[in-house]
């Protein structure tokens, strides 16, 4: 679902890398418990300090529980010299479909974003 959502708005893929906190899947696919996820965060530094990212889209709320995201849902949050915005993980959307709307809303807003960052031709981006 993530790849058509990328796919879908035009994103191109030296424009982004994925990543997760947890560095494996837990049995069954469960939620991580903390200690799982702590354990995984020194490797997540390592990866954020090489690729110095513009913006990070936290994708549901583990991802923005470890990253410290305080703001609502589709609002940008900096620290440092990093954009932040937290949204729904698209496992969300097989399960709440009314989510996908707003889904599509914050990553077309990722996309604008991103095409002021490095400057691409305002008919890149998305109303």
């Amino acid at each position: 679902m993530l790849n058509q959502l990328l796919i879908s708005l035009q994103f191109k893929p030296e424009h982004y890398y994925l990543t997760n906190i947890v560095k494996c899947h837990p049995p069954l696919n469960r939620i991580p418990t903390k200690n799982e996820s702590e354990s995984c965060l020194p490797y997540l530094r390592h990866e954020f300090s090489m690729l110095n990212p513009k913006i990070v889209v936290c994708l549901g709320e583990l991802a923005s529980k470890y990253l410290r995201i305080d703001e609502a849902r589709g609002v940008w949050q900096q620290k440092n010299n990093t954009l932040f915005l937290k949204t729904y993980h698209p496992a969300t959307l097989l399960h709440d479909d009314a989510k996908k709307i707003e889904l599509w809303q914050d990553m077309k807003n990722v996309r604008n974003k991103l095409m002021e960052i490095i400057k691409e031709p305002k008919e890149y981006r998305f109303e």
